[in-house]
């Protein structure tokens, strides 16, 4: 009885770690990284390398690839069960992502998404950012004045 009881009390520290793992990813550069990213084990570092990729391909207007690679991204962010500050920059890249396409209503949601993200970590900058997106959004939507409560 004694030993299954410790080692049920270790599968659960293990599985901690293991959580803990999951959302921390150790490699360092992730710009110049985003191959060796892709290829760890540590989920949370393969989500930031597919999201850094589908931020290069929106830049280059690779639509299709931007979808792909922001899927692959987001799979990997709900396998860790991490918290949601670990998918700020995600929405991000979607708001973005549907702004350039001119799809501003759903620019717009991924943006409340960040707003919430950011008021939740008490990110004062990404707060800062969001709110200057929302009212841009507004004002191409052809509603500026719900843009300048922002």
């Amino acid at each position: 009885m004694r030993v299954k009881l410790l080692v049920f009390i270790f599968l659960i520290v293990c599985l901690k770690c293991n959580a803990q793992n999951n959302c921390n990813c150790t490699i360092s550069n992730y710009s110049e990284n985003s191959l060796k990213l892709i290829q760890s084990k540590i989920l949370a570092c393969k989500a930031k390398g597919f999201e850094l990729i589908a931020s290069g391909f929106l830049d280059q207007y690779k639509f299709d690839s931007v979808e792909f690679y922001l899927k692959k991204s987001e799979k990997y962010y709900n396998a860790t069960n991490c918290k949601s500050s670990e998918i700020l920059t995600i929405n991000k890249i979607w708001s973005k992502y549907y702004f350039i396409k001119a799809e501003y209503q759903t620019a717009l949601d991924y943006s409340f998404k960040v707003l919430s993200i950011s008021e939740e970590t008490d990110n004062i900058v990404e707060h800062a950012n969001v709110l200057l997106s929302i009212s841009q959004i507004f004002g191409r939507m052809g509603q500026a004045e719900k843009g300048v409560s922002y």
